[in-house]
């Protein structure tokens, strides 16, 4: 069953009520809703899927176009420092987004992309006398959904004093971090050639590892792995290696990635996790060498039930309730109990539908959909 997963259908999804309904099949890039028959593939899907118009998109491709051309000696300084070559920088769309205003410049000649940009954050003018850009004097990351529209950025600071270190896009029509994967859409290659991905919480790490060789990665931008990450990572691979830094911080936010998998993940025994030393992140172990990146990563990589049982033991060391995890697992399994089910409908009714074709009968959708509900759909 690996390669199929279930999600709620876009076009018949009303309510918590709703089960996840609408099967894909990955292998066969095609998709059908046992609740309400709407069917496709995967960019139908896309379609139904996006709720942002296209224009705001289009908005942030224009702005990444002046950030383009804002490259400057700071930028390639920065670039060569942290050891980044042209195609790195192609590949992720590197950009720069200077002090110069260029972005307000091109905004005032046409009103609705001052609007656009305004409303993806771009632009703040909440003050009409303080207009003013929100990255400024950044190494810009261009932030791509999975069908590679550039939904939102992340700008570093090239000055190491400078606060905050990192800025993304706020939430707009456009830019949910907690749906989107950085690198994914630009990594999916490497990904699917080795059937495993690398999972971060920091974008540069992604990059770094690129520029050493290092591609099947992708990172949840500092939070928690959620339901729509998960599925969008599924649609490439199933199998995840989660890397966090061995401090308390890291051991937290893998507990949480953990609890992530179990509720989400559409084959959780598939992932791993590696903790790496403490205070040392990918960034700085890849560029110590590719090599020594790999090999502790391998090292120090357990198993999905390895990690379970581990957590289990801790909880009842310290006397905290498993029941969240417990919880979670009983919905897992109930959950897999649905799939198979569902399965094997699908076959029953295939298998059903071939054999009256070849006696020329037709059956009525309702018996299907009787059928159907009978099982739990």
């Amino acid at each position: 069953m690996d390669n199929f997963s279930f999600i709620k259908c876009p076009c018949c999804y009303g309510g918590e009520h709703f089960r996840d309904n609408l099967q894909i099949c990955k292998q066969e890039d095609f998709f059908i809703c046992l609740e309400c028959g709407v069917m496709g593939d995967t960019n139908k899907l896309i379609l139904l899927e996006s709720k942002a118009p296209l224009q705001n998109f289009k908005a942030n491709q224009a702005a990444q176009q002046v950030f383009l051309k804002q490259k400057s000696d700071k930028f390639y300084s920065y670039i060569n420092h942290r050891g980044l070559n042209e195609e790195r920088i192609k590949r992720f769309c590197l950009s720069y987004a200077s002090n110069d205003k260029n972005l307000l410049s091109l905004a005032k000649e046409n009103k609705m992309l001052f609007e656009l940009f305004e409303n993806n954050h771009l632009i703040n003018a909440r003050n009409p006398d303080n207009v003013y850009e929100t990255f400024r004097g950044r190494l810009m990351f261009p932030i791509k959904n999975h069908i590679g529209l550039i939904a939102g950025f992340g700008g570093r600071t090239l000055n190491d004093e400078a606060t905050p270190k990192y800025l993304n896009s706020q939430q707009s029509a456009t830019f949910n971090k907690s749906e989107i994967l950085y690198g994914l859409y630009e990594n999916k290659p490497y990904i699917q050639e080795k059937d495993e991905a690398y999972v971060f919480e920091g974008y540069m790490d992604v990059v770094s590892c690129a520029s050493k060789g290092v591609n099947n990665c992708v990172a949840t931008m500092g939070i928690a792995i959620s339901k729509k990450q998960l599925f969008n990572l599924s649609r490439v691979t199933n199998n995840a290696t989660f890397i966090y830094d061995g401090d308390t911080a890291g051991r937290k936010a893998m507990r949480s990635a953990l609890m992530s998998v179990i509720a989400h993940h559409p084959s959780p025994a598939s992932t791993c996790y590696s903790f790496l030393p403490e205070g040392v992140d990918p960034d700085d172990l890849v560029k110590t060498s590719p090599g020594l990146f790999l090999h502790t990563v391998d090292k120090n990589k357990i198993t999905f039930h390895e990690f379970l049982s581990i957590i289990f033991e801790e909880n009842l060391a310290s006397g905290i309730s498993n029941e969240e995890t417990n919880t979670l697992l009983e919905k897992e399994l109930k959950k897999n109990q649905y799939i198979k089910a569902k399965a094997n409908l699908i076959s029953i009714l295939c298998d059903r539908e071939y054999k009256d074709r070849k006696h020329n009968i037709t059956i009525e959708n309702d018996d299907n959909n009787e059928l159907i509900h009978r099982i739990g759909g």
